[in-house]
């Protein structure tokens, strides 16, 4: 497939102690994202707000994911090798071995695609 893939941040999420902890991932994630590769997108609340920070990649085709509990000071390279893994993955499903841990741990949900 040779669109790209898209990644949603939720930028909206607070921290416990109301730190925009969902502004601040998405900044991070503008400052080192590939845009030839990902459309970076924000969203206003995904409604997983126990599940600070949330992002959903997704794919034309392929099965939505939506991940949690990313942190920024160390998930970032984890979510950027998890987007390769899923964009050369035929239906969006990498095998779970080739999913970094915190995004094994971080699934919250995985939507099928438009099958019609």
């Amino acid at each position: 497939m040779n669109d790209k893939v898209k990644l949603q941040v939720c930028i909206t999420c607070l921290g416990d102690n109301k730190e925009k902890l969902g502004a601040e991932f998405y900044a991070a994630l503008e400052s080192q994202v590939d845009r030839q590769k990902i459309n970076l997108q924000p969203v206003e609340c995904f409604a997983v707000c126990k599940r600070q920070c949330t992002v959903t990649v997704s794919q034309t085709g392929k099965w939505l994911y939506m991940i949690g509990d990313l942190k920024v000071e160390k998930d970032i390279p984890a979510l950027f090798e998890y987007i390769k893994v899923y964009s050369a993955s035929p239906n969006g499903r990498p095998p779970i071995s080739e999913r970094p841990e915190v995004i094994q741990k971080g699934t919250i949900a995985r939507v099928p695609p438009d099958f019609s």
